[in-house]
């Protein structure tokens, strides 16, 4: 990430997923995050407030299983390609979107 952003203009959010939650991932991520989310600051089941739910994922998973596979490794492949084949503006796009959803979700309280 600070490659990416050497800035450090980015907060690193963890979801309620069980991995995400552990206390030594919890740990790790505060020690090494300038701007770390913890998973109990954010909302068990909440798609709309991850950007990979709402704007990532679903767009892979669309793409990735409109055909059969015939393992799981020919999933996985499947997926690497179609999350590969996704422009970065649309990540940029979809990144851009995320504060006025919260601001959203906020007013609706």
């Amino acid at each position: 990430m600070d490659g990416t952003y050497p800035e450090c203009n980015y907060y690193w959010q963890q979801d309620g997923a069980p991995g995400h939650k552990a206390k030594t991932v919890q740990q790790w991520c505060q020690e090494n995050f300038e701007f770390f989310w913890s998973a109990n600051f954010w909302p068990s089941s909440s798609p709309d407030a991850a950007p990979l739910d709402y704007g990532i994922w679903c767009i892979v998973e669309s793409k990735a299983c409109a055909n059969h596979h015939p393992s799981v490794n020919a999933l996985k492949a499947s997926v690497e390609k179609e999350w590969a084949a996704m422009s970065e503006e649309h990540i940029r796009k979809v990144c851009r979107a995320f504060r006025p959803r919260l601001e959203a979700m906020v007013a609706a309280n």
